[in-house]
């Protein structure tokens, strides 16, 4: 592997480009960057009849009575890492939900995710994530603002070149932690946070 040149960032790490090798631009420290996922319903409209898009305001809406034991009133995002991600020991994404908060009160979210690989078998299994871990991003004052909710990370360190990440989330507007309400639950999209650590990649599975 041929360096053409080693850059001190402020952090002291260093960056190296090269000019052939399997990394065209590694870090050693990486940084943060979007995947964007759009919240689409099943059909825009969910199979127990909870959830619906909202065509005025673009968004998903979830009412308080989605069933807490199934996911018929879920939406799924399917994440496809990009080519720049680092795939490393300890790489994760973190992914979190926009969604319009009217009241003090937050909803209570369900959120499962499974990993397929590109030529591996495709697993029946969903993984669900610990709900005490999700945390809200902004204090509510008043009115309705755009909030943001953080779920926990998704290991992504066994993950290969353009891994797909599939994350399924719903309401559970039963469950006593849901201090939302009545009214419905309006979310825009769910994105990741993920780590960047290449310019790309030499390889690619289709040209």
């Amino acid at each position: 592997m041929r360096t053409l040149r080693e850059v001190a960032a402020e952090s002291g790490n260093i960056g190296n480009i090269v000019t052939d090798g399997e990394t065209p631009m590694l870090m050693e420290d990486y940084v943060w960057n979007d995947i964007l996922g759009y919240a689409l319903a099943r059909g825009l409209d969910s199979a127990s009849g909870h959830i619906d898009y909202n065509y005025s305001d673009g968004t998903v809406d979830f009412d308080n009575s989605a069933n807490p034991a199934s996911d018929n009133d879920s939406f799924i995002v399917n994440y496809q890492l990009p080519h720049d991600c680092y795939r490393g020991a300890g790489a994760m994404i973190r992914p979190h939900v926009h969604w319009w908060q009217t009241s003090a009160g937050i909803p209570y979210w369900k959120v499962q995710y499974r990993i397929l690989g590109n030529g591996d078998a495709v697993t029946p299994t969903w993984t669900d994530m610990t709900t005490a871990n999700f945390t809200v991003a902004f204090p509510y004052t008043s009115g309705t603002i755009s909030q943001i909710i953080g779920f926990e990370p998704i290991d992504i360190s066994s993950c290969g070149l353009s891994c797909v990440i599939q994350v399924k989330v719903w309401r559970d507007g039963q469950n006593v932690l849901d201090t939302f309400g009545t009214g419905d639950v309006q979310t825009s999209f769910l994105d990741a946070h993920y780590p960047v650590a290449y310019a790309g990649s030499k390889d690619e599975y289709v040209q």
